[in-house]
């Protein structure tokens, strides 16, 4: 975790409420995260990434409190791991199965819902990621724009390499409802019964 970072209930008044108003309006769990209340990551929250067994904290991620063109900022590969090595996880997995996202708040709608569901960071799966998930049953379950389109057939062609596309089983595809961007637009319209 970075430097002036906080658990957000121990942060000062004015980040605590920014971060705990921004995730309650998202529906999101504001325990599971920090905030930073200076430095390189000032007004964002920290979103830690963890292994799969959960017992060792390896990357994080940012979100902007505020109106930003960055919104999502993370750490260089300078410091041994980068965003494409790793996936995000908001509980650890119980199942076979998984459900990959492209955003850590879509993956925590899902994971709302009870799926077992993880997160690459974007719309691009990189070789990493691929092998990561080869041995699982996945569900991919990206936005439903046209970005989020193009990556299904691009992230199809990626996991075909690990014998995932030619069996029917083992991978399958679900957008949101028509209607709605992404998984946490449904999550903060509707219920936690996606």
């Amino acid at each position: 975790i970075p430097n002036n970072c906080e658990i957000i209930d121990d942060s000062d008044d004015y980040y605590k409420k920014l971060a705990r108003d921004y995730l309650t309006s998202r529906k999101i769990n504001y325990n599971n995260f920090f905030v930073c209340t200076n430095g390189k990551y000032k007004g964002r929250i920290v979103i830690p990434y963890f292994d799969f067994d959960f017992s060792s904290l390896i990357y994080f991620n940012t979100r902007a409190l505020y109106d930003t063109k960055l919104r999502y900022l993370g750490p260089s590969k300078t410091i041994g791991v980068g965003k494409e090595d790793v996936l995000y996880l908001p509980k650890r997995i119980k199942t076979n199965k998984i459900y990959l996202t492209e955003g850590e708040f879509d993956a925590c709608s899902l994971s709302l819902a009870g799926f077992d569901a993880m997160a690459c960071g974007g719309k691009n799966l990189s070789d990493i990621q691929a092998a990561m998930i080869a041995n699982f049953e996945v569900c991919l379950c990206l936005d439903l724009d046209s970005a989020g389109t193009q990556a299904i057939k691009n992230m199809k062609t990626k996991l075909n390499a690990y014998n995932l596309t030619g069996k029917s089983d083992r991978l399958t595809i679900i957008r949101p409802a028509v209607g709605f961007k992404d998984w946490n637009e449904m999550l903060v319209k509707h219920s936690s019964n996606i």
